[in-house]
């Protein structure tokens, strides 16, 4: 049976560590339309648009349409871009 590595061997990757650190920030930042959700929120109803509907969401329209601001439709779409290109 093999032997799971400690944590201590496992070479870390400082950029990614801090690139997940900051996005964890971004995350949990309020809206300033709306304070009781965070970016997290929207990201997630965004992805759940994504999910559920049968044709490509805009996300710059459905964030609009839902009364969100331009600073926030910015943020969630360079989060959503950043996250599909760390996936390739």
């Amino acid at each position: 049976m093999p032997i799971a590595d400690h944590p201590s061997t496992i070479p870390i990757d400082e950029v990614a560590r801090q690139r997940e650190r900051r996005n964890t920030r971004l995350l949990a930042n309020p809206l300033i339309e709306n304070p009781e959700l965070t970016l997290r929120d929207v990201v997630d109803l965004v992805r759940a648009a994504r999910d559920e509907l049968p044709y490509p969401v805009d996300v710059d329209q459905f964030l609009a349409d839902g009364g969100h601001g331009w600073r926030t439709i910015e943020a969630v779409k360079t989060y959503l871009d950043s996250e599909g290109a760390a996936a390739d």
